[in-house]
């Protein structure tokens, strides 16, 4: 079984992620690390941090009305939601493609944010730079 940071590369997020963290403590002044986590994980990422099997799996819940495993008030429910008007919106432009097809797309746009919640991002954090030091 594959682990799930190896789904879709716990690197790249982990270096997408330090490099916001890195510009809210350059622009503002924080009196903790959560919450200067807080203002790095409402800026922009590179990407949607999702696999393209796991978003697939959600949008087929949300076109039958299953269950999709996600807190209602989760970040991570917000980011389907908004993946999910994506995906609607790029299936209309492109009807002869496959869902897959489409999720591999749409997740490699621009994401708004990261979300995640701030203190799951410093666990992030805090192993990326257990795994990665510099050198």
């Amino acid at each position: 079984m594959k682990r799930r940071e190896s789904v879709y590369g716990f690197k790249e997020r982990y270096d997408d992620l330090n490099s916001a963290y890195r510009k809210a403590l350059a622009y503002g002044i924080y009196s903790t690390q959560l919450e200067a986590m807080e203002a790095a994980v409402n800026m922009p990422s590179v990407r949607f941090w999702v696999s393209t099997e796991r978003l697939v799996e959600v949008i087929n819940a949300m076109e039958t009305g299953g269950e999709i495993r996600v807190g209602k008030k989760s970040p991570r429910r917000e980011m389907y939601e908004e993946l999910y008007r994506r995906y609607q919106a790029f299936k209309k432009e492109y009807p002869h493609l496959s869902k897959t097809e489409i999720c591999s797309e749409i997740i490699y746009q621009p994401a708004p944010k990261f979300y995640m919640k701030a203190s799951w991002a410093l666990k992030i954090l805090y192993k990326g730079r257990k795994k990665h030091p510099k050198k």
